[in-house]
């Protein structure tokens, strides 16, 4: 979870699989700027934090450092590659 919220652009501080204050704080920002309700306790992050924290590291690396909203950045659909006839 810390590796992604540092991917998603979130400080959780140490990559280090304790969930300290700063983690916590990352974890809370997630779950406030996608309106996740959640409990404080990093053991109880359920599936909606995070796939909120994929969206943000996805966006981030599709859109650069500005939220996908605020420049209109949309992130295409993968697409298979036409095949043509020899």
């Amino acid at each position: 979870m810390q590796q992604a919220l540092k991917l998603a652009g979130y400080n959780p501080g140490p990559v280090d699989g304790n969930p300290g204050s700063q983690t916590l704080s990352a974890i809370a920002a997630v779950a406030a700027k996608h309106g996740i309700a959640w409990n404080g306790d990093p053991f109880s992050v359920g599936p909606e934090i995070c796939t909120a924290v994929i969206i943000d590291a996805v966006a981030k690396v599709a859109c650069g450092p500005a939220s996908p909203l605020e420049v209109g950045c949309v992130i295409p659909p993968t697409t298979s590659p036409s095949r043509t006839a020899s």
